[in-house]
């Protein structure tokens, strides 16, 4: 089982290794100018998912409110369906669950 603490941890130092330092290719810019505010507020939330048709996810996009600016879910189901998969359920949730236009779900899969 993934330990939520480290996990967080994890995600804030690629954050802070990944997208918010300036880059070239953006200019001398950050890849996303808004994250390490995210990150310095608290409103970044990190979910452990529970797997299987991550019903815990669609129940969270149901109940959304704004407390954080982002919300990182990160499935532990990942060895057990395809990137295929993962897409489809993205789209699923995206076209299907999500109404605001500035919320929206995407995946990053672990290589």
């Amino acid at each position: 089982m993934l330990d939520e603490t480290l996990l967080m941890e994890e995600i804030r130092q690629w954050s802070l290794n990944v997208i918010e330092n300036p880059m070239e290719d953006f200019n001398d810019l950050p890849a996303c100018p808004f994250a390490k505010n995210s990150w310095d507020q608290n409103r970044v939330k990190v979910l452990v998912g529970e797997g299987g048709l991550w019903t815990d996810l669609i129940d969270y996009i149901k109940n959304f409110d704004d407390s954080y600016d982002v919300v990182v879910y990160c499935a532990t189901d990942y060895d057990e369906i395809s990137a295929e998969d993962v897409a489809e359920r993205i789209d699923i949730l995206n076209k299907e669950l999500v109404i605001e236009p500035v919320i929206s779900v995407l995946t990053i899969v672990p290589s």
